[in-house]
């Protein structure tokens, strides 16, 4: 089989096997669309799968024929993380990641704007990404602000947070908002105003504004309990692959 990158006459080809695979073909359509073709890169991996790079991590929606070529391939890019729908090629460590999907029918009303918090609808993306570490699992934490600005400018992104004395405590977003999925992403706390319900709050705002659509989020398992009671439910699994040794 053969890895090669994505023209404009293959364009087609690499969409078409993204289908609308949850998590992977909104998010990829997403960083495709954004980065303009700078700063990623795209390929068709074998007759099947397609994969999008970005710095150090890459996202593979279907499987590819030959893990071999594609570790080797992996390797030479000098990928840190990979997402993928199930294989973990080698060289890389297994770790199960949880994929929810909202259930509106089930779900409860929006809760109350935590206290002593205000809503910001657009918030400014450099304080943002003064909370350390954040990603949606695309893109590396140092391109957060710069790729979140495009899709926003894009129609891609719904970006929110609560700021309280000035200051920006607790960010949410839809990082990838595409007519068959919003995906949510990058939810983070400031230390200081964890367990107020602000992440509960946000999350369960984006959730209810798009909820025509499917709504899905992927998160740690021990998370699960928390988002379940926003209404979030199982949708399968995803594999995060991470380099072995780091």
């Amino acid at each position: 089989t053969v890895i090669a990158q994505v023209t404009k006459e293959t364009e087609a080809e690499y969409f078409r096997r993204l289908g609308q695979a949850p998590f992977f073909a909104s998010v990829m359509h997403t960083v495709y669309a954004s980065c303009g073709g700078k700063g990623v890169q795209c390929y068709l991996a074998g007759r099947l799968a397609a994969l999008q790079v970005c710095g150090q991590r890459a996202l593979l929606c279907g499987e590819p024929e030959d893990e071999a070529e594609l570790a080797s391939f992996l390797s030479f890019l000098g990928i840190a993380r990979l997402k993928t729908q199930g294989c973990c090629p080698k060289g890389f460590t297994p770790h199960a990641l949880p994929l929810l999907c909202f259930d509106g029918r089930r779900a409860p009303p929006v809760p109350p704007l935590p206290a002593g918090t205000q809503l910001e609808q657009e918030p400014s993306l450099l304080e943002i990404c003064r909370m350390e570490g954040l990603s949606d699992g695309a893109v590396p934490p140092d391109l957060f602000a710069v790729d979140a600005a495009a899709r926003r400018n894009r129609g891609l992104a719904d970006i929110r947070a609560l700021s309280a004395g000035g200051a920006l405590v607790a960010t949410a977003g839809v990082y990838a908002l595409q007519p068959w999925e919003a995906y949510i992403g990058a939810v983070e706390t400031v230390p200081a105003f964890r367990r107020r319900g602000c992440a509960g709050y946000l999350v369960s705002l984006l959730a209810h504004t798009y909820a025509q659509r499917p709504v899905r989020l992927i998160c740690a398992e021990g998370l699960v309990p928390f988002y379940a009671k926003l209404g979030f439910a199982r949708d399968g699994l995803l594999c995060d692959c991470v380099r072995t040794g780091q």
